[in-house]
């Protein structure tokens, strides 16, 4: 998620099965949600992809195969790209490592980065 306020948004809505993953949340706080559930649902900002990719690698998990990457408003990577060029180069190349990954968003939006370019759009009305 693009935004710290939409991830605690997540969390009160689905408190006993989403972790947010945003300052203040360690490793420990991480390994201990899964360890204590079957389902993962970790909802972080686009810059911390890559540091809970990093944590489950050290843990023994292997995220690219494991875990489905859901990247929601996906139209503020091409509205941020300029200005957080960093943070969205990090997530565009972790998101490439995994099996299953798709980039959602309720907004309509006719730029497509070049990276997304291949990627099989579908509409859902």
């Amino acid at each position: 998620m693009p935004y710290v306020p939409l991830i605690r948004n997540k969390e009160q809505q689905h408190r006993d099965t989403v972790l947010g993953v945003y300052e203040g949340v360690t490793e420990a706080d991480i390994m201990e949600y899964v360890n204590s559930h079957t389902t993962h649902k970790i909802a972080v900002t686009y810059d911390s992809v890559p540091k809970v990719v990093s944590i489950l690698q050290r843990n023994g998990i292997n995220p690219y195969k494991n875990y489905f990457l859901l990247v929601d408003e996906w139209q503020v990577l091409v509205n941020s790209y300029e200005f957080r060029y960093d943070a969205i180069r990090a997530l565009l190349n972790e998101a490439a490592k995994f099996e299953r990954v798709t980039y959602m968003s309720a907004t309509e939006h006719h730029y497509r980065l070049e990276e997304l370019k291949s990627m099989k759009e579908v509409k859902i009305i």
